[in-house]
């Protein structure tokens, strides 16, 4: 029977080490076959090794077969914020960006990302459409809240990894403030950036300007808690 310092190292060298398929499924064989799995090895942590060293048809699924693989934590933080805006779906069936974003995602582009210090931040295109918009022909106070609600959490992304921010949180606080309208057909901005950030709280701020003259449409304050799992070491 391995101990509490083997399951240790072993959580270690899954989120650390770069080696193969066949050693990353031997080490897996062995906690299940011993009944004795450590809390931060699961096929998620598995997929995520095996998809740092060989690529996306490398992970498995309970059944050992190849899944879908999403960049979350690879390439470019356009590259990893781009994979949210594909309409790809779990093996659920739903959207991995959540299907409630079906209706508004494909008219959201990156336009450009910056990582730096201490306020990492994301900007966002967006093209208003006839289905977003209220009876007055404008985008809908609640559409706005929806992109807001999205395209802030992707700034998340510029700081995220296993371990932090990894399912980049649940919203606590949402507030938006109207000052213009969006008009329909309008391309608008959508300027993200992260306020602060910490191990369970975070704050994000976005403003939405009209791309023809910079003019401020709205603007939100976006609070987040981090629901990753407590690692139980």
């Amino acid at each position: 029977m391995y101990d509490r310092r083997f399951w240790r190292n072993l959580s270690r060298y899954l989120y650390h080490c770069c080696s193969t398929p066949a050693t990353l499924t031997q080490l897996w064989t062995i906690s299940i076959a011993h009944r004795t799995p450590h809390p931060r090895i699961s096929l998620h942590h598995i997929n995520t090794c095996l998809c740092r060293t060989t690529g996306p048809t490398a992970a498995m699924s309970d059944g050992q077969k190849p899944v879908e693989y999403c960049p979350v934590f690879h390439g470019t933080p356009e590259d990893r914020i781009n994979a949210w805006l594909k309409l790809t779906k779990n093996e659920h069936g739903h959207l991995r960006a959540g299907d409630w974003m079906t209706a508004l995602v494909p008219y959201l582009a990156v336009q450009s990302t910056s990582s730096a210090l201490p306020h990492p931040s994301v900007t966002f295109t967006y093209t208003v459409q006839p289905d977003h918009c209220n009876r007055l022909q404008s985008l809908h106070g609640g559409a706005a809240a929806t992109l807001f609600d999205f395209c802030t959490t992707m700034s998340l992304i510029l700081v995220n990894r296993p371990g932090f921010w990894e399912y980049l949180g649940v919203t606590r606080t949402l507030n938006v403030t109207y000052m213009r309208p969006a008009r329909l057909g309008e391309d608008v901005i959508i300027e993200c950036h992260i306020v602060q950030v910490g191990k369970r709280i975070s704050s994000l701020r976005g403003v939405m300007k009209r791309k023809s003259d910079g003019q401020l449409l709205c603007m939100c304050d976006h609070g987040k808690v981090n629901i990753d799992p407590e690692a139980n070491l």
